[in-house]
């Protein structure tokens, strides 16, 4: 299974409307696509597209499908003096856990992105899921582990999916409490060179 997200900068809230209204139109072409607002850990103005598909063959499915689409190719010129620039396409294969149901409008993700240390990457594959699944027993929520089949090489990411912000703030009181959780992040000292957290909300 993989994620494919497209991240763009957008102008305002002009920006944000046109790339809801481009995910209507994705949409209704049959592609299962969600809106992403980007939160805090994110630029201003940061907006990501993401769809889950079953195998490289579906997503390449999905993107001819969109080229030939005459709505999409529309809507797409029309909002170019709204996009300020484009992140490279990310394509991103999930190797632990499994999301069982797409998320709904007005939910959160969380994400920490860290990129692994060259020197320790056997070792930093095995702590992934291993501190996933500490972070999970502690707050009772599931965690999806991906690395990059393609886009930025190197990094591992960990992505939660939070139905509000109460519930971040629950997660996260319960991750500080807890003796356990912080016995097994201290295994993932070393392991990785640099990370960025951030969340984000459905908005579409």
């Amino acid at each position: 299974m993989y994620i494919m997200r497209r991240m763009a900068h957008v102008a305002g809230l002009a920006g944000i409307d046109h790339a809801a209204k481009a995910t209507n139109v994705v949409q209704d072409a049959g592609v299962p696509v969600s809106l992403w607002v980007g939160g805090v850990g994110s630029v201003p103005g940061t907006v990501a597209w993401s769809v889950v598909v079953d195998s490289f063959a579906q997503w390449a499915e999905y993107t001819e499908r969109l080229t030939a689409d005459a709505a999409y190719n529309n809507i797409a010129n029309e909002g170019r003096e709204l996009i300020e620039s484009f992140e490279p396409d990310e394509l991103m294969q999930v190797v632990h856990g499994e999301i069982d149901r797409p998320s709904e409008v007005g939910e959160y993700l969380g994400s920490i992105e860290a990129v692994v240390n060259p020197e320790r990457s056997a070792e930093a594959a095995a702590f992934a899921p291993e501190v996933a699944n500490a972070w999970s027993d502690v707050t009772g929520q599931r965690v999806v582990v991906v690395t990059n089949a393609a886009g930025t090489m190197d990094t591992i990411t960990w992505i939660s999916r939070h139905e509000t912000a109460a519930t971040i703030d629950e997660a996260n009181a319960k991750v500080a409490a807890s003796s356990d959780y912080a016995e097994v992040l201290a295994k993932g000292a070393g392991l990785f060179t640099s990370g960025t957290q951030m969340y984000a909300r459905r908005m579409a």
